[in-house]
């Protein structure tokens, strides 16, 4: 490699990359072209240690952020809404350390990072102070340590920075539901057609809003009484435990009944008024002002008739293993946040024990 003057009053470099690809380039300053030859020399010197593994490759944060993402372009649109935000966020905190490699990244720099998002920030127009709560951080925390733990299996580097940082604590809230006296009173409320429907499909199958959104009427078995949640173009469900077949309560399975003889729309069983696909943001508004009318002061929210499907099931006995699969949880442990109203009176399930001795 050498850097020579052209009779154009030109320095031409001629040099082989790392690759082996042979460049030829011209600049006006004799300092650019040493500048360059030097870089392609470093980088060569570089790729040397990293072959013969004396160094971790130098990786690019933009390159490896995109492809730690593309696999999750497949997931549910709010998880890869979520993954996107974090990502912006760490990307933000990169920038203004000026950080561009993988390697680059310390556990200083995680400490750092972990300070930068609990740390509380005061809203200057209405003197608001934002407490970032703990179970956000942790998400964060989540996928920031399994970007660096892919980098880990890939070589990329050699052990994660993130491996020290624990997640904060999170006080579990018990979860609202509503009481049987509320639900009463809700649907007494007058309201269009579609959306009774579509707060008993909520109800009485404790689906997801998105979820709900996305059944097809070819989801659902009238003959074995179930609804199918299953992945679909333009829709995938929260986990793979998600996937799964839910009875039809009656009640429902009625109301299902009259509509498939009259369908406002071929696709979607629950619907707008004007037949389209349900949106969350037009049934909270709905679900909001139904509350109002019917006098309901605990909070309103869709994700409450999840709830109230859960404590309707533990109240009434059904194992939580049960529950866990009826609601799609990955884990026993989600579900166990509904184990503390499990009934008390166990009288009779221990007096199988009387005649013992």
């Amino acid at each position: 490699m050498s850097v020579r003057k052209t009779k154009h009053n030109t320095y031409e470099v001629i040099v082989y990359d790392v690759n082996g690809n042979r460049i030829e380039k011209r600049f006006k300053l004799k300092s650019d072209a040493v500048a360059f030859e030097t870089k392609i020399k470093n980088e060569k010197r570089e790729m040397k240690l990293v072959n013969s593994k004396l160094k971790t490759a130098d990786v690019p944060f933009k390159q490896a952020l995109e492809e730690f993402m593309n696999p999750k372009l497949t997931l549910g649109s709010k998880t890869v809404s979520k993954y996107k935000n974090f990502i912006k966020q760490f990307i933000l905190f990169l920038e203004v350390l000026g950080l561009k490699y993988v390697s680059e990244f310390t556990p200083d720099h995680a400490t750092l990072l972990l300070q930068e998002v609990t740390k509380q920030r005061t809203i200057p127009e209405s003197n608001r102070t934002l407490v970032p709560k703990p179970k956000t951080v942790n998400g964060f925390l989540a996928v920031i340590k399994s970007f660096f733990n892919e980098e880990v299996v890939k070589g990329h580097i050699v052990k994660s920075p993130m491996i020290h940082i624990k997640n904060l604590k999170v006080q579990k809230a018990k979860p609202e539901f509503y009481t049987e006296a509320e639900i009463k009173l809700f649907f007494e409320q007058e309201m269009d057609d579609a959306y009774r429907l579509a707060f008993q499909g909520l109800l009485y199958t404790g689906m997801r809003i998105d979820e709900l959104a996305n059944i097809h009427w070819s989801d659902v078995d009238f003959k074995k009484k179930l609804i199918k949640v299953v992945r679909k173009p333009g829709f995938n469900p929260k986990t793979v435990n998600s996937e799964r077949a839910i009875p039809i309560a009656e009640p429902l399975y009625k109301e299902l009944c009259k509509l498939q003889k009259k369908k406002i729309s071929q696709t979607y069983v629950f619907t707008s008024v004007e037949g389209k696909q349900i949106r969350e943001r037009t049934l909270l508004g709905v679900c909001k002002r139904i509350a109002i009318a019917a006098g309901i002061t605990s909070r309103a929210f869709l994700h409450k008739f999840r709830h109230t499907f859960a404590t309707l099931l533990v109240i009434n006995r059904v194992p939580l293993e049960r529950v866990q699969k009826l609601l799609g949880h990955s884990s026993i442990n989600e579900t166990l946040i509904y184990a503390h109203l499990i009934p008390d009176d166990m009288h009779d399930d221990v007096s199988v024990l009387d005649k013992l001795f």
